[in-house]
């Protein structure tokens, strides 16, 4: 007796509808980061807002978590002021640094008061808007602040 190895075709459709739903449902992800194209090494200080981390932990995702996304995105970690939510960040010449990144359409930086930019000429950052106007599009989904 032979056994047939194919499959029925509404099993084959099904799978095919699950897959074109899979792949049309996926949500874009976005990006924003600091590139340094300086010859020096940059320093970026970074406070973030106290009231979302704790708005953002409320809704179950885990402080500590949290804080590692920021802390594992690139560059190196000077310090981290647990109190006040300043961490203070060294990127070295021809490196980057992600500073924010989700999904959506584009970066809305909700968990910073203030980016502080050390290089040869400091930029300071004290607000959601003027951090949102630093970072440029540079195509779909994709912002960034280069220091040269």
């Amino acid at each position: 007796m032979k056994t047939s190895t194919k499959l029925p075709i509404i099993f084959v459709q099904l799978l095919v509808f699950m897959m074109t739903l899979t792949i049309q449902s996926c949500d874009y992800g976005y990006s924003a980061k600091v590139i340094n194209n300086s010859k020096t090494d940059i320093l970026i200080e970074m406070k973030f807002d106290k009231a979302i981390m704790k708005e953002q932990i409320m809704k179950g995702r885990p402080y500590k978590n949290n804080i590692e996304t920021f802390m594992n995105q690139g560059g190196i970690l000077i310090s981290f002021d647990t109190i006040n939510q300043i961490s203070k960040r060294k990127i070295r010449p021809n490196e980057s640094y992600i500073v924010d990144e989700g999904l959506g359409g584009r970066p809305d930086f909700s968990e910073f008061i203030s980016i502080i930019i050390y290089s040869q000429d400091t930029l300071v950052l004290d607000s959601k808007v003027k951090i949102e106007e630093a970072f440029k599009k540079i195509k779909a989904r994709t912002f960034v602040l280069e220091i040269k």
